[in-house]
């Protein structure tokens, strides 16, 4: 962003679309740290739509929630030692969490996500892609008080 933004400011327009995560929108057991970077990249866009809006240049952000990808092979795991007061749960939130990426869409939505991004006359900041359930946790989670919000994460992440 700090490359193209300048040349996107002299040419009086232009377009960031960040690719982020639903997780940025909420704490999810086991990912604090990929949850707090999202959200991080969340705030820098808002900010940053704010600022650059004047020039002529839009910033928008893409949080899709579980897609089928092989982002779990690739992922560092932590072996926790059984001994560890975080196993087993640390372990089945983890297989629950791989069997809903092999059951959830497929990455070609953020594809056709770009594709109305770019193809609008006024892009809006926020896109979900997902499921309908995805989809719907951010509301949710602005609706519903938190203890019940957070009981329906623990239901759904298998969480004592």
């Amino acid at each position: 962003m700090q490359t193209v933004v300048p040349i996107m400011r002299q040419q009086g327009s232009g377009l960031i679309v960040n690719v982020l995560s639903l997780a940025g929108l909420m704490g999810l057991p086991y990912r604090a740290i990929y949850s707090a970077s999202k959200a991080s990249i969340e705030m820098m866009s808002e900010s940053l739509r704010l600022e650059v809006e004047r020039f002529g240049i839009n910033v928008c952000m893409i949080e899709p929630g579980d897609l089928k990808t092989d982002i779990f092979t690739k992922r560092d795991h932590i072996d926790l030692p059984s001994t560890s007061p975080y196993e087993p749960h640390f372990s089945d939130s983890m297989a629950h969490a791989a069997i809903e990426m092999r059951n959830s869409p497929s990455p070609e939505l953020i594809g056709d996500t770009i594709m109305a991004i770019v193809t609008a006359n006024k892009p809006k900041l926020r896109y979900t892609v997902g499921t309908p359930s995805q989809r719907l946790t951010p509301l949710l989670k602005r609706l519903l008080p938190t203890s019940l919000f957070e009981k329906l994460l623990k239901r759904f992440f298998q969480m004592p």
